[in-house]
């Protein structure tokens, strides 16, 4: 169920939209005929942990599918087992890293700026991607954000605060 809050960032956000809308649509289709008995399972804040093998080909001996364990790591997330798993996903969210010459705020994993892409403290130096705003987003927001942090440069060079050499 989507809250109003759920509604307004699907409404600002043209990428959440978009993955928000194909789930949607998969979800609705229903299963496709031939698809052998296959389930495609999302487990949103839920990260495996381990695969439980159990012999050779798997804990079920029936073509690799095994046990997973897994650990809550956010609202609605699950911890605990789930059988019969052929193929586990797992968006790292990875921490960024220092850049030699820039500042960097070790506990957020980002080069601090002005969320335009503008590395504070730092005249003609900028960031974008998930140095700029943390381990989020899919490409989409990757291409969005580089694209507000290359109309920074351009803004800053029509003004004379960027000189080119």
């Amino acid at each position: 169920l989507l809250t109003d809050a759920d509604r307004k960032n699907l409404k600002a956000s043209r990428p959440k939209r978009r993955v928000y809308d194909l789930l949607c649509k998969k979800a609705s289709e229903g299963p496709r005929a031939g698809a052998n008995d296959r389930q495609l399972e999302l487990r949103f804040f839920t990260a495996p942990t381990a695969f439980v093998e159990e012999g050779e080909r798997g804990a079920y001996g029936d073509g690799g599918l095994a046990r997973v364990a897994c650990e809550a790591r956010g609202p609605g997330g699950e911890s605990g087992e789930i059988d019969r798993v052929a193929l586990a996903l797992k968006s790292i969210g990875q921490h960024g890293l220092p850049v030699e010459g820039a500042p960097f705020d070790e506990a957020a994993g980002v080069i601090p700026n002005d969320g335009l892409g503008r590395v504070r403290g730092e005249a003609g130096l900028y960031v974008a991607g998930w140095l700029k705003r943390g381990a989020s987003g899919i490409i989409g927001t990757n291409l969005v954000c580089a694209a507000n942090t290359a109309a920074c440069v351009q803004e800053d060079m029509a003004s004379g605060l960027l000189q080119v050499k």
